[in-house]
């Protein structure tokens, strides 16, 4: 959060290295990456393990001025995910695998809370079911592109091709 001592995802991931305990990881929050300037493709440079939970907003595209008005935005200005402006799909596609997605847009106290819940879940999953296919579809082309595995030869149990 920028009005917090760790400020940005480069912040939180330097003290998760830095501890170097293995429950140890970064919760990223999808406002607060964008708002403090990172992207998606900062997820990269993670190790594994150092991700394991996305909190999904959406939000408009202009970042609010004030520290007071970034305050507001974070707390009741959050929008639900494919709503605003934030390319949400594109930190989909960077998340690695089975990575907890959390949903936080907060209610205003004029709403049915389940109607909320269902509004929020529904938006999500269009985001998600969206992103799912393209990253699967990209997936492939990458296994289809490495050379096969071979487990047997791995271990030893086939004798090689090759000349000795």
């Amino acid at each position: 959060m920028a009005w917090r001592h760790v400020a940005s995802f480069d912040d939180a991931l330097d003290i998760v290295v830095a501890a170097g305990q293995p429950n140890g990881s970064v919760l990223i929050d999808a406002l607060h990456l964008w708002r403090s300037g990172g992207c998606a493709l900062d997820l990269c440079i993670a190790p594994p393990g150092a991700i394991r939970t996305l909190r999904l907003c959406d939000a408009g595209p202009i970042a609010p001025a004030s520290m007071h008005a970034r305050i507001t935005e974070n707390r009741s200005g959050r929008l639900m995910p494919g709503i605003g402006t934030l390319p949400l799909g594109e930190l989909l596609h960077e998340l690695p695998e089975r990575t907890t997605i959390s949903l936080d847009v907060p209610m205003s106290r004029f709403n049915d809370p389940e109607r909320h819940a269902r509004n929020i879940y529904a938006s999500a999953r269009r985001l998600i079911d969206s992103t799912s296919e393209a990253r699967q579809e990209r997936r492939a082309a990458m296994h289809s592109a490495a050379p096969a595995y071979d487990a047997k030869r791995a271990e030893g149990h086939v004798e090689s091709d090759a000349p000795v």
